[in-house]
């Protein structure tokens, strides 16, 4: 009798946890169905586009079904506003990132280009990209890709030149070079540190997620598309306006179209820090430690170490850290991307965090784990003088029974 063919549900949930380079042995293995399986790599690629109809909720669905503008058709060679079009880098449920360069003075410049599928029409939609715009271009810092400039052509299509960043995502990153735990983290403090940098401007980011954040070859962090979600949405009354995010990076309130705040981000970044150190989306609001989700199977370099290692890395102060990130209640979480930062470098150096419940045997033992050699050194004198000091009341008192026995 021949094998049942597994679910659609069954297959998508089997391959979405697996790395993309995976996704086509498991279904030439396990989905001889041409159609069933063209409906399964949809699945997948809506999935790694956040672009799923029913993701965000009613109001994204009917985006989805019927709102949106078709995704612009620019070859190479075509140009939008001052560029010229050499090639797609990407593409995502709402825009589509071309390389680009501009020649000024016989100088090239290389950027990359975001191009809105859906177009700003009226004048209001149009003021608010531009006022957003030059905020954004504002934000100067060494980890967020620069802003260029942006417009909007004469028929409507909105476009961003950021700085082109030659990197790989962050996930891809730690994973390629098979980086330790403490590596990963200190990648993570340089993510925490730029987003903390856009915070004090008054710029929340809205998208934090692997694909948004670069690492270069140097080990120099780059956040692209900073206030790029904001900058985007469609305030047009003739159209249903649809939130830019990724569910699977999304905190409670954003999906709930809630008020976005820069607590919002930490949620983010608190996901984000959970599939850096256990390989997985810790997003499900169980509450379970990121130690008790280290699985066994894991592919080389997915994990910073061998599983029972991971774990051991992660129980105690690590599983708090990204806990208290990715709280439920925006309140509950860390204040700000810059105390995540101060806590991961708290934890690096071996100092008391902030997200575990404090107590003076927690801090005693963080205090002789860090002054680990000192605190020998200090126990091993005592111990010679208190050894010294028996040693001389034993010779006192042998001495005293030698006279008495004198006497007598």
């Amino acid at each position: 009798m021949r094998p049942s063919t597994p679910s659609l549900r069954a297959l998508f949930d089997a391959c979405v946890d697996l790395p993309a380079e995976q996704h086509a042995p498991f279904l030439d293995a396990h989905c001889a169905d041409p159609l069933l399986r063209d409906q399964v790599e949809g699945l997948l690629r809506a999935d790694a586009d956040a672009a799923a109809m029913f993701a965000g909720g009613a109001q994204a669905a009917v985006a989805a079904i019927g709102n949106g503008d078709a995704a612009p058709v620019l070859p190479p060679g075509s140009r939008i506003g001052p560029f010229e079009i050499l090639g797609v880098l990407g593409e995502g449920g709402s825009s589509t990132v071309f390389r680009a360069r501009r020649e000024s003075a016989g100088v090239h410049q290389g950027v990359a280009v975001k191009v809105l599928h859906r177009g700003m029409h009226t004048a209001d939609a149009q003021r608010q990209f531009r006022r957003e715009r030059q905020a954004l271009a504002q934000l100067s810092h060494a980890g967020i890709a620069r802003l260029i400039e942006g417009g909007v052509t004469e028929s409507g299509l909105a476009y961003i030149a950021l700085e082109l960043v030659e990197g790989r995502p962050i996930t891809d990153f730690v994973r390629d070079l098979k980086l330790g735990v403490r590596e990963r983290l200190a990648l993570f403090v340089q993510v925490c540190r730029a987003v903390a940098a856009a915070h004090q401007a008054l710029i929340v980011h809205r998208d934090i997620k692997p694909s948004n954040v670069f690492v270069t070859d140097a080990r120099e962090v780059k956040l692209l598309d900073f206030g790029i979600a904001k900058l985007l949405e469609v305030d047009d009354e003739t159209q249903t306006r649809q939130a830019m995010l990724t569910p699977a990076y999304a905190a409670p309130e954003q999906r709930s179209g809630g008020l976005v705040t820069t607590a919002t981000d930490v949620y983010a970044l608190g996901v984000l820090l959970g599939e850096l150190v256990t390989g997985q989306r810790l997003n499900d609001g169980t509450g379970r430690t990121p130690s008790s989700r280290v699985a066994q199977d894991r592919d080389a370099g997915v994990l910073p170490a061998a599983p029972a290692e991971t774990r051991r890395a992660l129980r105690g102060d690590l599983d708090n850290i990204v806990l208290k990130a990715i709280a439920a209640e925006p309140a509950a979480r860390y204040a700000s991307a810059g105390d995540l930062a101060d806590d991961i470098e708290r934890l690096l150096d071996g100092r008391p965090v902030a997200a575990h419940p404090p107590s003076r045997r927690y801090r005693a033992r963080k205090f002789v784990g860090r002054h680990r050699t000192a605190v020998l050194g200090t126990t091993l004198f005592l111990v010679a003088i208190f050894a010294a000091l028996g040693l001389a009341v034993w010779e006192a008192a042998a001495a005293r029974r030698a006279a008495r026995s004198a006497d007598a």
